[in-house]
This record gives C-alpha cells, structure tokens and sequence, in this order.
C-alpha cells in the first residue's frame, strides 16, 4: 500500500479563513503556484500511475496541474468531497466559533461526535472518506496520488494511526494548501 494525499492549492477562501466545505472555491494565482512547485519538489518521489481527485472545482484543478506536469490520468470520485459543513460554510471561523461554541470545540477535540447544523452527520461523512481511500487503494496495486482537502487529509492520516473517527481532534494538524502527506504500509487494527 502506498498512497500520496495532497491539498489542493490555496483559495482567497483559506485566506479569510472561511469554511469551504462543499461550496465550490477555485485556487488563486498563489494556488496555483504552489501545485506547480509541488510538482517540481515530487516529480521523481514515487512511481505513481494515476491521480484520483475530489471533483470539487479547487481539488479538481490542482489534481489537473498535477496530471499535465507528471503525464498522469487524472479520475474524480465523488467520495473525495470535502465534508458538507452545514451552516457552518461560508462563515469564517472567528464567526463559527462565537455563533456555534460547544460545537467548535467539539470539533477540535471528538470531531467525529460533532454534528454540524444543517449537515451530514459527521460520523457519516468520516466514515465515506475513509472507506473511498481504502477502496481506492485496494483497487490499486500501483502507487497513487489523492488530490483533495485539508479535513479529508486529516481524517484518512487520523486513521492511518489507527484513531476512531469519534476521537478525532480535528484541526490538530493543520494541512497546509499545497502539501502532500505520503503513506505506506499501514498495518491494520483489529476492529478495521
């Protein structure tokens, strides 16, 4: 097993800090150089044969970057979607955390419990991201690349060190735009 999960470049959205969720932000010019410098710092990092990205339009255009640069196919999956955060997209953090407290500080400490107003269930949406990863790279013998966001990225890490969505502290591990996180050969828990 041998997965590259990358974070798409930065938008004007990561900028002001503004959930995003599944509202469709592009990546600015400074996004787009950071896919194009991240293409150069990989290029020879692993043998990869495909790109699978999130069809959002700021994963999407990242993973395409990549797909030229490295002569690689680039496929969508919908499971890739970032989580859909409700009410909570569209407002800055400051915002969420004065309007919606205790689920703020749920979120960074048992995300997994947090339920965000008006959204999928969290644990729902955990648990899509992780079984998409895992069908993913079971469908793959080969190395592949995963294009998609920064909460995606934490959660499949998460639970490559074997932690139960539920005990999830989210946002403990900033994902920064442009970043690519590589993992190989994670040995399975007993209740995987």
């Amino acid at each position: 097993m041998s997965i590259t999960l990358i974070r798409h470049g930065q938008t004007d959205w990561n900028i002001e800090k503004r959930m995003q969720g599944q509202l469709d932000i592009n990546i600015n010019p400074k996004g787009v150089q950071q896919i194009h410098l991240l293409s150069k710092r990989l290029k020879n990092f692993k043998n990869w044969h495909r790109i699978y990205t999130s069809p959002l339009e700021r994963a999407k255009n990242s993973a395409k970057i990549l797909g030229e640069k490295w002569n690689l196919p680039v496929e969508e999956v919908e499971d890739l979607k970032e989580l859909y955060f409700g009410d909570w997209q569209g407002m800055t953090y400051m915002e969420i955390e004065s309007k919606y407290p205790d689920q703020w500080a749920m979120w960074h400490s048992q995300g997994g419990l947090t339920q965000f107003p008006g959204a999928e269930k969290t644990i729902l949406g955990m648990n899509r991201v992780i079984h998409c990863i895992n069908q993913l790279i079971e469908k793959n013998q080969e190395p592949i690349v995963v294009v998609t966001h920064g909460t995606i990225i934490e959660i499949y890490d998460h639970y490559f060190l074997g932690i139960s969505p539920e005990d999830m502290a989210m946002e403990s591990r900033l994902i920064g735009n442009g970043t690519a996180i590589h993992l190989e050969n994670r040995v399975k828990m007993e209740d995987d």
